[in-house]
């Protein structure tokens, strides 16, 4: 209450949101701020990506500042990465923030190093403060910064919480007005309307109701990527179930999986159209997932892109990171084989993701009527029985086994790095 107090003698508040994540994560925190605008009554807000995601600006609210980063956040850091860091403090110095709030559960060692570098500005972190690990202890000696709690507040959460419940949690533990965290909503331009009237327009799809399929969007987690051809047979149905067209839609760096799976569908002569989009044009697919009727893909930042733009939304989902980015909305859902492994963060102990796997055609298709008929569960996820008993207790044996071995690996890993 007493920071509160202090800050209301300023006008306005400046807040400064780092995100180094990816654009699934980055949606999901519009709400968050939306809510901070009107916590804190028009507050001079600056967002911190990696540069790639800056363009998601068109998206969110107009008189929002943003910042960027080149820094990859989950490998080693380099000498090229201590440059960077330099350019950034500088610029972040010159705003003079009066409050960073760090929303990321899963900080990254530049969401500590920007905290123990700012220690003098107003910090509010999701859990308690960890100590580094050894081998991120030199690029702390380059800059002269000490390891230790770098936070004022703060904000516990558990673990298996949705992310947005999350925030909500978050948005409590700040001074100011008491409000209700807000739902992710984006916004589309004229100007990117306009390019996906083109997009539509040049595959002849202006006339017809259509449904957006994203067969890929997992570089990064290469075995959260359902089978294409389960895709194929599931779009088969869709398009004659509900007399939609397909919309094939990826980056170029997947255009195989979109092209792939577009000619499976043309071979089976069901008129299938397709859209490969080009770096900076995220505002673009937002546009043209805002023009379907419906999202049916793997669970990527796509996903949540039709969530928040309110579109009816299925996504073959997993266990990797359960249930933090389950898709918000009403008319959305994930569909998932639960298994005791859950929670993995995607270091899968049985190598291809089971909890996705063993998703069927028939599941997924299921989902879709779930969605279409507006029959969504209100925990927004579907999972189909597809374990015994037998099965699940020696999948969780190896899983413990698996995690033991994972904690011995990386205790040994810290060891030899902090004795370099």
């Amino acid at each position: 209450m007493l920071f509160f107090i202090y800050m209301k003698k300023k006008n306005p508040l400046k807040i400064l949101i780092p995100r180094f994540d990816t654009m699934g994560d980055i949606i999901l925190i519009e709400g968050l701020i939306e809510s901070l605008i009107a916590k804190f009554e028009e507050p001079d807000i600056t967002l911190l990506v990696r540069s790639e995601y800056e363009q998601l600006y068109h998206l969110f609210p107009h008189n929002l500042k943003w910042l960027t980063i080149s820094i990859h956040p989950y490998i080693m850091p380099s000498m090229q990465d201590v440059k960077e860091l330099v350019r950034l403090f500088n610029n972040i110095s010159q705003h003079s923030f009066d409050m960073i709030l760090i929303t990321t559960f899963n900080r990254t060692w530049i969401d500590d190093i920007l905290a123990s570098k700012f220690k003098e500005t107003y910090i509010v972190a999701f859990g308690e403060y960890k100590p580094i690990k050894g081998r991120y202890k030199w690029i702390y000696d380059y800059f002269g910064l000490q390891v230790s709690l770098p936070f004022d507040k703060c904000v516990s959460a558990d673990r298996e919480l949705q992310e947005t419940w999350k925030y909500s949690l978050f948005l409590d533990e700040l001074d100011g007005k008491s409000v209700v965290l807000k739902p992710s909503r984006l916004h589309v331009d004229l100007e990117h309307t306009v390019k996906a009237e083109k997009v539509l327009n040049r595959n002849t799809m202006n006339r017809r109701p259509f449904f957006i399929c994203l067969p890929g969007g997992n570089m990064n987690i290469p075995i959260k990527i359902w089978p294409s051809e389960r895709y194929a047979a599931a779009i088969s149905q869709i398009v004659t179930d509900y007399d939609m067209l397909p919309l094939i839609v990826g980056h170029e760096s997947e255009s195989s999986t979109v092209l792939k799976l577009s000619n499976m569908l043309t071979k089976e002569n069901i008129e299938t159209h397709y859209w490969i989009g080009k770096p900076g044009e995220i505002p673009v697919l937002a546009a043209l997932i805002r023009k379907a009727q419906l999202y049916f893909g793997n669970d990527t930042g796509a996903l949540h892109l039709a969530c928040a733009l309110g579109i009816p939304s299925v996504a073959i989902f997993g266990g990797g990171h359960w249930p933090r980015f389950l898709p918000e909305g009403k008319k959305s859902i994930g569909v998932a084989v639960r298994t005791p492994c859950f929670s993995c963060d995607w270091d899968c102990a049985f190598e291809d993701a089971p909890c996705i796997r063993l998703v069927t055609v028939e599941d997924a298709l299921l989902a879709v009527k779930k969605v279409m008929d507006n029959h969504v569960e209100s925990n927004r996820i579907f999972f189909p029985d597809r374990l015994s008993m037998e099965t699940e207790f020696y999948m969780e044996k190896a899983y413990r086994k698996h995690l033991a071995l994972k904690s011995v690996l990386n205790d040994t890993i810290d060891k030899y790095e902090s004795e370099k």
